[in-house]
């Protein structure tokens, strides 16, 4: 684990900056401690104070944070709070900022909070809400703290704190502070203990246990890079359970208490079918097919005719909407498309069950972090138990048979009845199934090629590109064309273009095009020089040496380019360059031409198979880069009469 520390600046923070030294030299030490960070955490604190009350644990949730602005940016003086209604509630929220003057600081409270709905086009039904509010006097060398509390409806929906953060961070505490009887646990992540002090001490008969680290190094992301869970050091908070007298109650610690809850929220949805989805699986089902035909009629129809939208509305957020409602509404979040798709696949006798998963942006596995906090999606299960199939309506473009690309690889948390439950996972989708095969025919017109374009996408190549057209209006389809295709170079332009198998998400999608791209052929003494790599995938990934966190794709992908270049007549073909290829178990491509029929075929094929590189796996990928630019910048010769 590479070194997470900085020297810890010798501020004295919060009250004690009336008796530190004068502001510009505070200042001036900031900045040449953390360089030329925007900004500093001096003090990054979650406190959580645990107490029994009348046979259940309530959780409050405290934090602290004060920061010194080191240069002007944008926004430096905004900061907004997030709570719910009815969750997680705002109990207390204060602010101020302390100014520099000459000789010391000057404290100014924050005098407007505006509170409001927190507004998502892609949720309905939100319960969130938003504080925001200005901090006054924020200029370079102003002190900013914000200090607020909230209030768990349920102390199972507790998460934790990070540590770090994207600027340097001078102290990060969390404490815990419990009742006699509590039982909590804490699971870390990306910590090395050395860095870590904890401390617990009783005060009455509660104890408090608190976990430091200091002088930390902004963790800074970076384009496709995985969730900030996957690399700032942080910790959850579980509360295990409690005993008090004759009372006691397990709460969290296991996957079979966390199963415990979640099955709270779906009993409801098990009763039998409603007569109205009865009368819908009927009249899209046929008895006399495969089970496995029915299931994926009954999948597609929910895709096709239920429209996702997100829940965030108390209890709602938590409990899916009967199948009937969803039924009547034609929408619903993820957990109401589940009940759906559960509820009419019931009608037929499958085997296809309600499962809880986390999408990519989560890492965490049932076992390491079993709370609520460990996923954040519902899907349904086609024979958990034999051959699964992983049935995700929300993903509209998906064929059946695949996940939604934003769940591969992640554990499923499967519901199999009051006491029983299983967890599988998603598979990685294959490149072989993600293939995109463009094949190119083209002349030479003066220094120009001219052509057409037959491209075939398949798996999340054809959902990517599927959504895209419905997604976009019509007038604007020939210049998505153009961006999807970017043939050449920027002179690129799409003069026509058809469109076969968008509306049937189990076929390929298929596009032709016929196009023209300008200043492409290069003539000199009697030759003409023509690169024939019209596709360049990979060439644009750079990713900067001394990146330390890795890139994220969203799926795995097969790409075959096959450009065919016509050779005009009287012509001939001097030279084209030796196939060339890069192998390795991650990510490879190969390059050939071939020369015959008074044509000239680049035949380019490119694969990857990860979703998730690491930093390591960055060195490698850069070598690809490297070659691949080099071999792509090789043209075929052709001497003219």
């Amino acid at each position: 684990m590479r070194n997470l520390m900085l020297p810890v600046l010798p501020l004295l923070l919060c009250g004690g900056l009336a008796h530190a030294q004068l502001p510009k030299d505070e200042l001036e030490r900031a900045r040449n401690l953390y360089g030329d960070a925007p900004s500093a955490l001096l003090r990054n604190n979650t406190t959580i104070t645990l107490t029994y009350d009348k046979g259940r644990v309530k959780a409050h949730r405290r934090i602290e944070q004060e920061r010194m602005l080191l240069t002007k940016y944008p926004g430096m003086e905004s900061e907004e709070v997030h709570y719910s209604k009815e969750l997680v509630t705002l109990d207390a929220l204060n602010a101020w900022s302390m100014v520099p003057e000459a000789k010391g600081y000057r404290k100014v409270a924050v005098d407007r909070i505006t509170h409001k709905d927190e507004l998502d086009d892609q949720i309905f039904h939100n319960d969130n809400r938003v504080a925001s509010f200005v901090f006054p006097g924020a200029d370079v060398g102003t002190v900013t703290h914000l200090d607020y509390s909230l209030d768990y409806s349920d102390a199972r929906m507790l998460t934790g704190h990070f540590f770090g953060s994207g600027e340097p961070v001078e102290q990060s505490t969390l404490t815990i502070i419990t009742d006699p009887g509590i039982e909590v646990d804490v699971r870390t992540f990306h910590l090395d203990p050395s860095q870590l002090r904890k401390e617990t001490v009783t005060k009455g008969k509660r104890t408090i246990t608190s976990y430091t680290m200091s002088g930390l190094q902004p963790f800074r992301s970076d384009d496709d890079a995985p969730s900030f869970r996957y690399f700032v050091p942080h910790m959850h908070v579980l509360v295990k359970g409690y005993r008090n007298g004759k009372e006691t109650a397990e709460l969290l610690g296991n996957v079979d208490l966390l199963y415990r809850m979640y099955y709270e929220n779906i009993v409801n949805t098990e009763g039998p079918p409603p007569p109205a989805v009865k009368a819908l699986v009927d009249s899209i089902t046929d008895p006399a097919l495969p089970e496995e035909e029915n299931v994926r009629r009954i999948f597609n129809w929910v895709q096709d005719h239920v429209k996702y939208i997100a829940f965030e509305d108390g209890m709602n957020g938590l409990v899916p909407l009967p199948a009937e409602q969803v039924l009547a509404s034609r929408y619903g979040d993820c957990k109401g498309m589940a009940c759906l798709v559960t509820t009419m696949t019931r009608c037929i006798g499958a085997d296809v069950h309600l499962a809880w998963t986390g999408s990519r942006n989560i890492p965490y596995r049932y076992e390491e972090l079993p709370t609520p906090a460990v996923d954040d999606h519902m899907i349904a299960v086609y024979r958990p138990e034999k051959d699964p199939i992983f049935l995700d309506a929300t993903g509209s473009e998906v064929p059946f048979g695949m996940p939604t690309a934003f769940i591969q690889g992640k554990e499923v948390l499967v519901s199999m009845g009051p006491d029983k439950f299983t967890v599988l996972q998603v598979p990685v989708v294959p490149a072989a199934r993600n293939l995109r095969a463009d094949t190119n025919r083209v002349e030479i017109d003066g220094n120009r090629l001219v052509g057409s374009t037959s491209s075939w996408a398949t798996g999340f190549h054809r959902s990517t590109l599927a959504t895209g057209f419905k997604r976009v209006k019509a007038e604007d389809h020939k210049e998505m064309v153009r961006r999807m295709l970017t043939k050449g170079n920027n002179k690129f332009k799409v003069d026509s273009f058809t469109v076969a198998g968008r509306d049937d998400k189990n076929v390929p999608f298929h596009l032709n095009a016929w196009w023209s791209i300008g200043d492409i052929v290069r003539n000199g003494n009697g030759e003409r020089y023509v690169n024939l790599h019209l596709d360049r995938p990979f060439v644009d990934r750079i990713y900067r040496e001394g990146r330390k966190v890795g890139v994220e794709n969203d799926h795995t992908s097969d790409f075959i380019t096959v450009t065919v270049l016509k050779v005009p007549p009287g012509a001939t073909v001097t030279h084209v360059p030796e196939p060339s290829s890069f192998e390795d178990e991650r990510f490879r491509y190969t390059i050939r031409y071939e020369v015959a029929d008074g044509e000239v075929r680049c035949i380019g094929r490119f694969q990857e198979d990860r979703i998730l590189l690491s930093v390591d796996d960055l060195a490698a990928w850069r070598t690809l880069l490297k070659k691949l630019r080099a071999d792509m910048d090789r043209s075929i010769v052709i001497r003219t009469p």
